[in-house]
């Protein structure tokens, strides 16, 4: 190993599977797949000098990469948790949402893509895209 001043103990060992960027993206893959690449989508990602804030931009390739961001998180920079959800689409109506582990996430993140109005955008630009 190069010599460094570098201090990055344990970096090596990172769990993917508790990130939720990378939730995010494998999610954002696995609708291309599923779709056949009709609808797809990509996450957008800033930072500032508190938090990250990943936005989830469903994307109908066909109809000239038209992109409809469906909802955003915001992770706080220093640590993993917690996660808002915000509103997006109208999944969430009354309030965004507060998870404190990777299993709320999930479970809020499987709300999400089941809801009616997710469904319905979904099935909207396949149609548009045929």
């Amino acid at each position: 190993m190069e010599d460094t001043l570098w201090k990055l103990d344990g970096i090596e060992t990172m769990n993917n599977d508790e990130n939720p960027t990378f939730i995010l993206k494998k999610e954002a893959k696995k609708l291309g797949e599923l779709t056949k690449q009709l609808v797809e989508a990509q996450i957008n990602t800033t930072m500032d000098n508190k938090e990250f804030s990943h936005c989830f931009d469903i994307v109908a390739p066909v109809l000239d990469y038209s992109s409809y961001t469906a909802f955003c998180v915001s992770q706080p920079i220093d640590k993993t948790f917690p996660i808002t959800i915000f509103k997006g689409i109208g999944v969430f109506d009354e309030m965004n949402r507060v998870c404190n582990s990777v299993e709320e996430f999930k479970t809020n993140l499987s709300e999400i893509f089941g809801s009616p109005k997710m469904q319905q955008l979904i099935q909207s630009i396949i149609k548009q895209s045929l």
